[in-house]
């Protein structure tokens, strides 16, 4: 079991909120986080996500993109690959 260093903080945060650094302590079996001083409204920066993927079916690519979407993924770059069929890059979906 670990348990939290002597000046342990945790990164903590509101929904539409503020973040900051809660202290945590140890009292029994427990740990207790205490109320941050201040929180801060400057959010961390998204990263950028970028991915490639080989063209798969079309069904699957139907399948794949609500996914990738729901990542925010910020450009998905499909390309072709030796097991890619041709036709797929043609097809309708």
């Amino acid at each position: 079991k670990k348990t939290p260093e002597p000046d342990a903080s945790l990164r903590v945060g509101c929904v539409d909120g503020g973040q900051g650094d809660a202290p945590a302590r140890l009292e029994g079996r427990s740990v207790v986080l205490e109320p941050p001083q201040g929180l801060t409204d400057e959010a961390a920066p998204r990263p950028r996500l970028d991915v490639v993927l080989a063209l798969p079916a079309p069904l699957r690519l139907k399948r794949i993109l609500p996914t990738v979407a729901s990542l925010g993924v910020d450009r998905l770059w499909l390309c072709g690959s030796a097991r890619t069929e041709r036709s797929y890059f043609g097809a309708k979906f």
